[in-house]
């Protein structure tokens, strides 16, 4: 047996399967002018559904950066909002070890920090609830996964991470 992945997060709480927020979250205080940076990590295995609650009036864009542990087929990696919507896939190959970026920030796609295609759209977070499907190659062990969200967003709930598919 063994650890089959191992996954760090910042801050002094353990930290599952499902991530624990708690030092990475802030209750909404009604400050508009807050701008923070939020980070997330994740496991994903074949596919898997990031909720994050943005309580703003106003979308945030999202930077991804995808790790795949194993190699997976061009055009096997995408993200998307709600239920598929707004969808980006990256057409490269992918091998263990690669680092594909998708940022709204700054509108680049990139491999390894080459730019490379995509087909599809920059990622945001709608106002509310905003529902994130990630898929990678079926029956692949997984991705780690970190999203930043940019802009102004206001996360009201400790329990903004959320897998499901």
């Amino acid at each position: 047996s063994g650890l089959p992945y191992l996954m760090l997060q910042e801050g002094d709480k353990v930290t599952g399967f499902v991530i624990n927020t708690e030092t990475l979250l802030e209750k909404y205080d009604g400050d508009d002018a807050k701008a923070d940076k939020r980070f997330y990590n994740g496991i994903v295995r074949s596919a898997a559904t990031c909720v994050i609650f943005n309580i703003g009036s106003t979308a945030a864009g999202l930077d991804y950066k995808v790790y795949p542990i194993q190699a997976m087929a061009a055009g096997s990696i995408s993200l998307a909002l709600g239920e598929g919507a707004h969808k980006a896939t990256f057409k490269a190959a992918a091998t263990a070890g690669d680092e594909f970026d998708l940022f709204a920030s700054t509108r680049e796609c990139l491999k390894n920090g080459a730019a490379t295609a995509k087909n599809g759209f920059f990622q945001y977070s709608a106002a509310g609830d905003s529902k994130h499907p990630i898929t990678v190659e079926d029956k692949k062990i997984g991705s780690n996964l970190s999203i930043t969200s940019l802009i102004r967003m206001e996360l009201s709930n400790k329990e903004a991470f959320h897998y499901g598919k």
